[in-house]
């Protein structure tokens, strides 16, 4: 029985379970395949990288409140975040990658923290406990 390549159909020698006739060829098939799942992951990143920028910008400022009108003005997107937690105070701190913030009833944006700091990197008893 003569089989054919899954993505150029050339006929394939070699094998008799062998899909494709070359590298070149199984990778763009696999490319091909991924790519519009691929793109969903992008659109989300992209998001996230745009949020990110655009806080990272106002904390090099040394701003510690902003108007979440202002943010969303530039794209800012709310719902794009990495990680949700409740604070001890019992209020809702959002975080993007190494930032976090909180919004507050008067609906502005304000920074918890804008980096971990050396002791969240690596806990001072870290060494004790090899």
């Amino acid at each position: 029985m003569i089989q054919f390549c899954v993505q150029c159909e050339q006929e394939l020698r070699g094998r008799i379970d062998k899909r494709f006739c070359s590298d070149s060829c199984r990778t763009q098939y696999h490319n091909e395949a991924n790519r519009t799942r691929n793109q969903r992951y992008n659109h989300v990143h992209r998001g996230l990288k745009k949020n990110y920028t655009i806080l990272k910008t106002f904390a090099k400022t040394g701003k510690s409140k902003l108007q979440l009108r202002e943010l969303i003005l530039l794209g800012f997107e709310t719902t794009k975040v990495t990680g949700v937690k409740l604070a001890k105070s019992g209020k809702i701190t959002f975080e993007l990658y190494d930032l976090t913030y909180r919004i507050s009833d008067k609906n502005q944006l304000e920074f918890v923290k804008t980096s971990p700091t050396k002791s969240q990197l690596w806990p001072s008893d870290y060494s004790k406990k090899i």
